[in-house]
């Protein structure tokens, strides 16, 4: 359970977990290949951005990130939608 809060201005996604007051980082969608991915997604591993590209989602293209986890595992974020790992599971 939790709230998730987009602020579409910044291009960025923040999650508040039960019981607390404060909201986390959960996606940051201004990333350039070789940043650092931020926040509570990363579970304390650094993940680097290799790539960026765009997929068709319904009738509309979105950016997709795609990364390299520390535990030389990989994935991606798609703008508005997320992670391939699920919603609330770490990248890593």
């Amino acid at each position: 359970m939790g709230a998730l809060k987009e602020d579409s201005l910044n291009n960025k996604t923040y999650f508040v977990f039960p019981g607390f007051s404060n909201d986390s980082l959960f996606y940051d969608y201004n990333l350039n290949i070789g940043d650092t991915l931020k926040g509570y997604m990363n579970g304390g591993c650094n993940i680097i951005i290799s790539s960026i590209d765009s997929v068709i989602v319904g009738s509309e293209f979105r950016r997709r990130w795609n990364f390299n986890t520390c535990n030389e595992g990989s994935g991606y974020i798609i703008q508005g939608l997320g992670s391939d790992n699920g919603l609330l599971e770490h990248i890593n």
